[in-house]
């Protein structure tokens, strides 16, 4: 143990970074727990968190997921990057007491990897775990909570046994008596703020214009993906290819009309509210504006369509006065109910607009507002264009998401790709940029790329294709797999120009209508790597090839690693031992990039 046996005035710190929000989520019901119990318990975003911070504390909780090809979430980025400098000394933190909870799908290869890796950067600079590091699964029968509930039962009793602090858990209605912010209700004649004022803007946020919006898939086809373009009018071009957009996007403004109406709001609809957080311990997203009407607040900051958590029945208990109702909300708050939980909301998707409609005596005071409702995370979005080719221009290629559950017969929308849809041109949008991961061959290197990308993985890929042409580089080998020819072939004129000109090499697949001896019907981007095996082996082991892998995180990326190790192996050139260390070293040297999503 490296603190005393008594904690001093700051307390517990917990950190968090996230990506959907359940990091949050998590760090949040952990301060619930610990504030039940007597202690003091700080919340706060590793976003702009300094390692030097933990200087000043005694025992700090880490609360992470894992995104991507197991990367840290952006806004761990730079508290990372910080740990790894060589000049930190092993005994840094050897007075700091830590735990550390991973949240992650062990159905990607590297499961819970920036919990792993931050953990084992942590001991080596002298910290203390005061439990072993816990690794959530999205995989579990019961989610995260599978290991979550044992977890925190573990995490309250050693900090009880470390510090000498036997206080009892007070009622879980803390809960809500404790508010980290209110909405107050400011004096009439206040001076109306609109939206777009009210949202709070970051130096960094960028202004634009939509110019077009256009489905690029065929009208009848089950898929609509959209090209969206928007004119920069506030920045320079400064994103490079692999560069990423941030959106919010806003809710249906007839699903804020219900909400108000359901919750009998309608009456303070157009007033004004401020924003006044309560306890300066709990964290409050700096996207809040400080004031706005509340159904501005609703339709840009209120995350009313996603699937609710559990702590979002635990907190409707509180307002919710039907026995029967309350009896429900109970079980899907206690261990035990979590496989009612998972049947009701998280199977069918049921948002939380619906999970209100269902509760029907759950009314929740305005002023809780913020307490209750998660806030819409900004959604990130592939550049799909070079900003040499197409300066002031962002493009996107965006797959509009729509589908039916198998128990709910309402049509399931993506919040913010159906935000997206709606758009007109000559629509204002904001968004900041964010550097992706991918770096290009220098120009000196003459090094040739190796692109993988199905569906609207294509984004990144047709940014690094557009770029590399621009600069002369025509060693460009393209993988693109869609369903159809005639369907989903996204910017095939375009594709198919830059072939004529023999600036690109192009391999298709269409995994519903081509079929390829000796291989199955359904083709996919990895059954035609081995159609280039001497290519491929001469690029990536004589020529120090770059390879590009995007899209769903799904199977495809494993089976497209696998395709290309046995192309390195050959005919009995190398073992499988080789051709896997030469693909770590690929990773190594950054000359192996991938980009997913789920």
């Amino acid at each position: 143990m490296a603190a005393e046996n008594e904690l001093d005035s700051s307390s517990i710190l917990i950190l968090f970074a996230t990506e959907t929000g359940t990091s949050q989520d998590v760090a949040e019901r952990i301060g619930r727990l610990l504030r039940r119990s007597s202690f003091r318990a700080r919340i706060a975003s590793l976003d702009g968190y300094s390692p030097s911070g933990l200087l000043e504390e005694d025992v700090v909780i880490f609360v992470c997921s894992t995104t991507g090809n197991g990367d840290e979430p952006h806004e761990m980025t730079s508290f990372w990057k910080q740990l790894l400098r060589v000049d930190l000394t092993p005994d840094m933190f050897e007075h700091l007491d830590i735990a550390v909870f991973g949240l992650g799908d062990s159905s990607y290869e590297r499961f819970c990897w920036a919990t792993k890796r931050l953990y084992r950067r942590l001991l080596s600079l002298g910290a203390h775990a005061i439990l072993p590091r816990a690794d959530a699964d999205e995989q579990h029968y019961l989610g995260i909570y599978g290991t979550l509930d044992p977890w925190l039962d573990d995490l309250l009793k050693r900090l009880n046994e470390l510090y000498d602090h036997s206080a009892e858990a007070s009622s879980p209605s803390v809960y809500i008596k404790a508010h980290k912010a209110r909405l107050l209700l400011c004096p009439s004649g206040e001076e109306f703020l609109d939206i777009s004022r009210s949202c709070s803007e970051a130096p960094a946020d960028v202004r634009a214009r939509v110019i077009e919006n256009k489905r690029i898939t065929r009208s009848d086809w089950y898929q609509d993906v959209r090209h969206v373009e928007l004119e920069i009018q506030n920045a320079h071009n400064n994103f490079q290819p692999g560069d990423v957009i941030t959106l919010r996007p806003q809710n249906e403004p007839s699903d804020v009309d219900y909400l108000l109406s359901r919750m009998r709001w309608k009456d303070h609809a157009d007033a004004m509210f401020e924003v006044v957080q309560d306890d300066e311990d709990d964290f409050l997203p700096t996207s809040l504006p400080k004031r706005s009407s509340l159904r501005d607040l609703l339709l840009g900051h209120i995350d009313i369509a996603s699937v609710p958590r559990r702590s979002f029945f635990e907190a409707c208990r509180e307002y919710t006065s039907d026995e029967r109702e309350l009896d429900r909300l109970k079980e899907f708050s206690s261990s035990e109910g979590q496989d009612d939980l998972f049947e009701y909301a998280q199977r069918p998707r049921r948002t939380i607009l619906e999970v209100l409609a269902d509760f029907k005596s759950t009314m929740i005071p305005i002023e809780y507002v913020l307490d209750i409702f998660p806030t819409i995370r900004p959604r990130k979005f592939s550049i799909s264009n070079s900003s040499q080719v197409f300066p002031g221009r962002v493009q996107l290629t965006v797959a509009i998401v729509r589908y039916r559950s198998l128990s709910l017969k309402v049509i399931r929308r993506g919040l913010c790709s159906t935000w997206l849809s709606r758009l007109q041109i000559g629509d204002k949008v904001s968004f900041a940029f964010q550097q992706g991961n991918i770096v290009l061959p220098n120009r000196k290197e003459s090094s040739p790329v190796i692109l993988i990308g199905p569906g609207t993985g294509l984004a990144p890929l047709r940014a690094i294709i557009q770029h590399r042409i621009d600069e002369g580089q025509y060693d460009n080998l393209l993988y693109f797999g869609c369903r159809s020819a005639s369907a989903d072939y996204l910017y095939r004129e375009e594709l198919e120009g830059y072939v004529a000109n023999g600036h690109l090499r192009l391999r298709l697949a269409f995994s519903r209508d081509q079929v390829i001896e000796n291989l199955s019907n359904k083709i996919y981007v990895q059954d035609i790597i081995p159609v280039d095996r001497e290519l491929i082996r001469e690029w990536i082991i004589l020529r120090r090839a770059y390879v590009y892998l995007s899209g769903s995180s799904n199977k495809m990326p494993a089976a497209v690693r696998l395709a290309i190790r046995k192309v390195l192996e050959g005919e009995g050139e190398w073992t499988e031992a080789q051709s896997r260390a030469y693909m770590t070293q690929m990773e190594s040297e950054g000359r192996w990039f991938e980009e997913t999503w789920s």
